[in-house]
């Protein structure tokens, strides 16, 4: 049951127990639960939260699992946990004596339960963690490595899976008959191309002669919006290659987006489009995607995320909009085809 706006607000410094075994092949760390995920008691709860299915598709779990569901984890060798058990609306709020103590606490749960792999899900709870070796400056004897148990030195890994609370897990290591290494630039080419053939096929079946119409007058256009559809995927390639973008830069001209007319040029611009970020994505790596990219308007950052979130937002912007243009084809009488599941023109 979706919890409500007064039961979110009093889940502030409320806990979650741990989901935690000995001997896991990873525990999953967070910095800190969040009020909605508090308020419900479940780890990474709040809908939309990529952490689940992400962690499905990497091969952790045999399905997606539901947020009720985490003791499940326990079954397939993984768990989760933080550094600090207190609730708060944004990891910010939290002072620096809680995160010290977190990490210390961290450190004591690890040597008890001995993990394969600690995976820390998100940058911020990263630099929270014992330093490695190679890290460990040689004039502080008193700092701890990552390799956490003197008698199995190579027992726990630290591992870092670079996203936030509200981002996708991309990249982890995976246990599954030996350690296997999934990249960044692995996983985005595989969405890419799992994406691509689904969205062609909408492309295909957009109307020529209706590229001015519109549901509501406050819609935008279907020309418009198919022509979105279509680039969107190229919008990878730019965020790889620049390292901003200025919607309305100063005493230059406005970001005008290309005009297609016709399906023919809508999919040749598609082809374009995703070749071009294929190409980019095989080229960069996993360094440069943890650097940031900068969207702005007039001269001012709108946002500023590492390029991993930008793109990994755009493909949720791609599936956003392609089920958008699935509608403007059926209130046109378009032929709707099968994306995820079945349709009433592509019935099983």
């Amino acid at each position: 049951m979706k919890p409500t706006k007064e039961q979110i607000a009093a889940a502030a410094g409320k806990t979650i127990d741990d989901v935690i075994a000995a001997d896991l092949d990873v525990l999953f760390c967070g910095i800190n639960p969040g009020l909605y995920t508090a308020a419900v008691g479940h780890h990474f709860g709040r809908p939309g939260n990529r952490f689940w299915p992400t962690i499905h598709r990497a091969g952790f779990t045999p399905r997606l699992f539901r947020p009720d569901e985490q003791r499940e984890l326990l079954q397939h060798g993984c768990g989760i946990t933080n550094v600090v058990a207190r609730a708060t609306t944004a990891a910010a709020e939290l002072t620096s004596d809680e995160l010290r103590e977190g990490a210390n606490i961290l450190e004591t749960k690890v040597r008890r339960y001995r993990p394969r792999v600690l995976a820390i899900v998100g940058i911020g709870a990263y630099r929270l963690r014992p330093p490695t070796r190679e890290e460990r400056p040689a004039t502080r004897n008193d700092r701890q490595h990552c390799d956490l148990d003197p008698a199995e030195p190579e027992r726990t890994q630290c591992k870092l899976s670079p996203c936030g609370a509200r981002r996708a897990l991309p990249g982890t290591e995976r246990m599954d008959r030996g350690d296997v290494t999934m990249k960044l630039t692995e996983l985005f080419l595989a969405d890419l191309e799992r994406e691509a053939a689904p969205t062609r096929r909408v492309l295909e079946n957009v109307p020529d002669d209706h590229g001015d119409w519109k549901p509501h007058e406050k819609s935008m256009p279907l020309g418009y919006l198919a022509t979105l559809v279509a680039t969107l995927p190229g919008w990878i390639a730019m965020m790889l290659k620049q390292d901003e973008l200025d919607l309305r830069p100063p005493g230059g001209s406005q970001y005008k987006q290309p005009t297609f007319t016709t399906a023919r040029e809508l999919l040749a611009a598609f082809d374009d489009a995703i070749a071009k970020t294929r190409a980019a994505l095989a080229a960069t790596s996993e360094e440069h995607l943890m650097t940031t990219w900068k969207l702005l308007a007039g001269g001012n950052v709108i946002s500023a995320q590492p390029r991993h979130v930008v793109i990994r937002d755009t493909f949720g912007h791609l599936a956003h909009h392609r089920g958008q243009l699935t509608v403007y084809l059926r209130l046109n009488d378009a032929h709707v085809p099968s994306i995820y599941g079945p349709t009433a023109d592509e019935p099983l």
